[in-house]
């Protein structure tokens, strides 16, 4: 009635049609405005399919757009209930500045659950039932644990109840994400830890230590390591840069079994900004070796961008099935 909608209208229960307003022509009621069990009013035109709130019925009744004119509606909204809008929405108090969360996780405590971390083929003789995921992952990736151990490219996390584990990296994650590497600066400087789910169809895959920045982080193997500390190995023939965690074990194991002297540097997204602050020997071959696809081209991208001129890159070509098969 304060609206000037109720010419017409007719009650059905708790609903009440009115004429629409939104369509000419209109000769009987076909539009229905219902309150729920919260109260809240919903309009809904059954002729025309238009519909909406409280406020979509103070609009079309004043002839106003609850879009374009939003503060005239509000205004008339409030006029119908005898407040005004200062009164009825204060002003909200200024969200209080949050602190930025850590860069890092203590370097010290990382370093100390790395050292407590097993050796990947004990998982192998006399596994305990919960080692058996370990072994699964392994063998699922066709992952030798004996020389990822000797690597040292990738350690065992302990179970939940073998570690006094840090807020960086809760007991709750201890069971899923186990199989992990140490992830390091530019510089080679040890900085965080990376861990894989050994658990199947488990989301995220992968975890960074909980409320820690990754950016900018690589992992290394031995010979990689070397390099980024400045002191490379004198007969390394080439870098190999890939993406993500399994093609870096991946990539590591082939290259050592095949007894090249190659080093293997891995990324996610964020980390291959970091490759420009590393000391490159001038001239070294440099292999890019992301996956085909729309994210490796662009983690490809992203490393030729950040990698110096004078050195001497290429990109991988991944072979068609038809020539994998030969």
């Amino acid at each position: 009635e304060r609206l000037g909608l109720a010419d017409g209208a007719k009650r059905e229960g708790r609903a009440i049609k009115i004429l629409c307003r939104w369509h000419d022509g209109e000769h009987s009621p076909s539009c229905n405005v219902s309150i729920g069990p919260d109260g809240t009013i919903r309009v809904k035109c059954f002729g025309c399919g238009r519909g909406g709130d409280a406020l979509t019925l103070v609009a079309v009744a004043r002839g106003l757009d609850v879009r374009r004119d939003f503060p005239r509606v509000l205004d008339e909204a409030a006029a119908l209930v005898g407040v005004t809008i200062d009164a009825r929405m204060p002003p909200r108090p200024p969200r209080p500045r949050l602190a930025p969360p850590p860069s890092r996780p203590p370097v010290a405590e990382v370093l100390a659950l790395w050292a407590t971390a097993g050796r990947v083929d004990a998982t192998q003789i006399d596994p305990a039932p919960a080692d058996l995921d370990v072994a699964w992952l392994l063998a699922s990736r066709r992952l030798w644990p004996r020389l990822l151990a000797d690597l040292d490219v990738a350690r065992v996390l302990p179970l939940p109840d073998g570690y006094a584990w840090p807020e960086w990296w809760p007991t709750a994650w201890a069971r899923t994400w186990r199989l992990a590497t140490l992830a390091y600066e530019s510089d080679g400087t040890p900085a965080s830890i990376h861990a894989r789910a050994v658990i199947p169809e488990v989301d995220p895959r992968q975890r960074w230590p909980r409320g820690c920045a990754a950016t900018g982080l690589l992992f290394a193997d031995t010979r990689a390591l070397a390099l980024l500390r400045g002191n490379p190995p004198a007969d390394l023939d080439a870098v190999v840069i890939v993406e993500g965690l399994t093609d870096f074990w991946t990539m590591a194991a082939d290259l050592a079994d095949a007894g090249r002297p190659s080093a293997v540097i891995g990324g996610c997204s964020g980390s291959f900004s970091a490759l420009a602050r590393v000391r490159w020997p001038n001239g070294l071959r440099v292999v890019v070796a992301t996956d085909p696809g729309d994210a490796g081209e662009r983690y490809a991208r992203e490393v030729c961008a950040a990698l110096p001129a004078r050195l001497n890159v290429r990109r991988r070509r991944p072979l068609a099935a038809q020539e994998r098969a030969t």
